[in-house]
Order: C-alpha cells, then structure tokens, then sequence
C-alpha cells in the first residue's frame, strides 16, 4: 500500500526560548519554522500560555484549545488533518486522582491523503494539557502520571482508536518508563483474562488468544519516545532542573499502533537558514517526531 509521514513538533521545550522574544517578534520566528518545507508540522504541540495568542497569524493552520479557555495548545495543518471533539463523554472514564478534563485537550484526529481525492487514511485521539499543569498538581507527578495512562488506555478502548500524548511533563525519564510499563503489562494481563473465556467459546485455543487480539492490545499498550539528545540519557527532568535552565527536550507516549519515530531536536538554525543570535533560542530547541501513515484509505475502517 506504501506510507507516508505525518510531521509532529512540540514546543513544550522551546517555551524558555519563545519567552525572551517580544510578543511582535514570536509569530515571525514561527511562521519561519512552521513555512519551512523541511520542518513544516502537521501537528504542533504548544504550551498553552496566554502569550501564545497571537498564533492566528499563521495562516493554513487550525487551533485546537483548552476547554473553556482561549489558550491555544494543539495546532494543526488544516489542508491534512481535522480534530474535533471525541465522540465519547470522559466524564464516563471515572474518576482519577489528579484528572481535571477542563484543563485537557483531548480531540479526536483524522488524517487525509491531500487534494483532489481526500479520503481519511488514519484516526487516532490526542491527549495535551496547558503548560504547568503537572507543577501545579496537589498529588505526586508520579499519581498523575498514572492517572494520564489510565485514562489513555480507557479512552483507546471505548473509542476503538490509538492514542498520542504529548505536553509538559515535570516527571524523570525513568518514572515515566516504569509507570508506562506497568500500565501496559497490567492492562494487557487484565484484558487476556477477560477475553479468555470469549475466545475459547469461539474455538480459539488458549496459546492462539494474545496473537489474534494484537491489533485491540496495541491500542492500550503504550511506548515512550524519548529525544535523541547529548544529555545524559535525559528527556525529562525534575522541576528544580528546568529553573536552573538546563535542556530538558520533550517526549511522546503513543499506543503501539501508531508507528512512531524516536524523537529529535529540530535545528532551527538549518530550517530558518538564519542564525540564531539569542543564546536560549539556540539551547532550548522544539522537538520533533514523524507518524508513519498509509498513503491510501485502509480497507478496513479506521486507520
């Protein structure tokens, strides 16, 4: 069928840099970035700050916001890619510590081929949140973290679809993959055992049950992708860390079904074609990743 690639840039990372740019100068050293044909995003994660306002300015590109708030945290090019509401009520999810929907994005994604003939070829849900939201926590980062997971993990079940995850994340690198890991292994353990009993009324031997379910797994289980940096094996950091300036790149969580790449520093140096003479532009970069989608509509439905 052949795929094709869907860029992902967040500038959850970049924020310390955006900052020391007045609020004229931020939408032109976006849209250099963002009109770049070797950076272009078709998605960008944003913080989701209030001096992020003026982003209108960058023309083909639509802006997905917190609820009830005009904080713009997701954007996204509008001849590619459509969001809209998830079909499904969170609040059916339950309760989880630290959870408060209001200050989540969470839209549901759908991927077209371009014109003349635009046809979906991959639907996934989002899940991004304000810039803070995890300092601000009366709960462990830890708990919230989990809570993140779990509510990933329902809402790729209900809805049938995978799941991405990107925003600030105040939590070290190493919690963050153990909590992943855990969340994935219990559930799947969880979802086998119930499903045993369905799949041997269907003649499907015990040995036979994990193999033929591997498509519905992948939509919980999860994979963290980190960026490729000179840090020491760092892609997220402790608060402390982020006051005292260091680099702290972002990362992504995705289910296993979406085929994501390892993530990277964009040099921003090399897609403006100008060189960068603030010194926190030059250190705190955006980050990038790329999906991997199919170039026509999948035969079955979804993507």
């Amino acid at each position: 069928m052949g795929n094709d690639n869907l860029s992902i840039v967040s500038f959850n990372s970049s924020r310390k840099g955006l900052q020391t740019l007045s609020s004229e100068q931020r939408p032109t050293y976006l849209q250099r970035l963002f009109q770049s044909s070797s950076a272009k995003p078709d998605i960008c994660f944003l913080p989701g700050d209030d001096k992020y306002a003026k982003l209108n300015a960058i023309s083909g590109y639509g802006q997905f916001t917190i609820p009830n708030s005009d904080d713009t945290v997701v954007l996204f090019d509008v001849n590619r890619v459509k969001m809209e509401k998830p079909k499904v009520s969170l609040n059916s999810f339950g309760v989880l510590p630290g959870l408060d929907f209001d200050k989540l994005v969470v839209p549901q994604v759908e991927v077209s081929t371009l014109q003349p003939y635009k046809r979906v070829v991959k639907e996934f849900s989002m899940i991004s949140w304000k810039y803070g939201y995890f300092h601000s926590t009366c709960i462990s980062v830890e708990t919230l973290m989990e809570s993140l997971i779990t509510f990933s993990q329902r809402l790729a079940i209900t809805t049938g679809k995978p799941v991405l995850i990107g925003g600030e994340m105040n939590i070290e690198y190493s919690s963050l993959v153990k909590i992943v890991k855990k969340l994935s292994t219990d559930q799947q353990e969880e979802f086998l055992t119930n499903m045993q009993p369905v799949m041997s009324e269907q003649g499907f031997l015990p040995s036979m049950t994990k193999s033929s379910l591997k498509d519905i797994r992948h939509l919980f289980m999860m994979n963290v992708f980190k960026c490729k940096s000179n840090s020491s094996n760092g892609v997220i950091r402790t608060w402390e860390d982020r006051q005292r300036s260091e680099v702290v790149p972002d990362c992504f969580i995705a289910s296993k079904h979406l085929k994501l790449a390892e993530a990277s520093l964009l040099d921003v140096e090399e897609v403006t074609g100008r060189q960068i003479c603030m010194p926190l532009l030059q250190k705190h970069k955006p980050t990038q990743t790329s999906m991997e989608i199919p170039v026509r509509p999948p035969k079955h439905h979804g993507g």
